[in-house]
């Protein structure tokens, strides 16, 4: 039965990046903020609408990727060795390319905060609270599928940054 936890945590890091692209929208050049200006602000919001999108992407394929692991579970399979390890491969690069796209998106909307409008910065956080929701479910896909010692030690590292930016939120 699919979708499971690596397509949920994608639906869930694209909801996310909806949000932050309504807070790149809705943030507007101020004279107190120079730093920032309307293209910038555009260019995020594409970026992040674009990353929104990858994300239903990767629901779909990480969807796929589960159906044909699935079908190697069964005894009387026709798969051959090497088609088992490509599948098994596959189950394992998706919930990891989820997991680094939300990272990614967690860093890029942290430096957007401090420009972000006050008046809408609640709804950058929520981004950012949603991503990180999805790079953690996306790890405990990722190590169902029995990812390498330093794979699992480099996004270990990755979710302590994530712990640290999301505890900032908070504060």
């Amino acid at each position: 039965p699919t979708p499971g936890g690596g397509s949920a945590s994608a639906v869930c890091a694209s909801i996310g990046l909806a949000t932050g692209t309504m807070s790149a929208v809705y943030t507007k050049p101020k004279k107190e903020k120079p730093s920032l200006d309307a293209a910038a602000l555009s260019n995020l919001a594409k970026k992040l609408q674009e990353a929104s999108f990858h994300s239903l992407v990767l629901a779909q394929r990480d969807e796929e990727a589960f159906t044909a692991l699935e079908r190697t579970w069964k005894k009387d399979n026709d798969i051959s060795r090497t088609e088992v390890e490509l599948i098994k491969k596959q189950a394992l690069d998706v919930p990891l390319e989820l997991f680094n796209h939300s990272y990614k998106n967690i860093v890029i909307l942290d430096e957007f905060l401090p420009k972000c409008s006050k008046n809408i910065i609640s709804d950058a956080k929520v981004s950012i609270h949603l991503l990180c929701g999805s790079a953690r479910a996306a790890f405990q896909t990722v190590l169902v599928n029995k990812p390498s010692v330093e794979l699992t030690k480099d996004l270990q590292a990755k979710l302590k940054q994530i712990e640290k930016i999301e505890s900032g939120l908070i504060q």
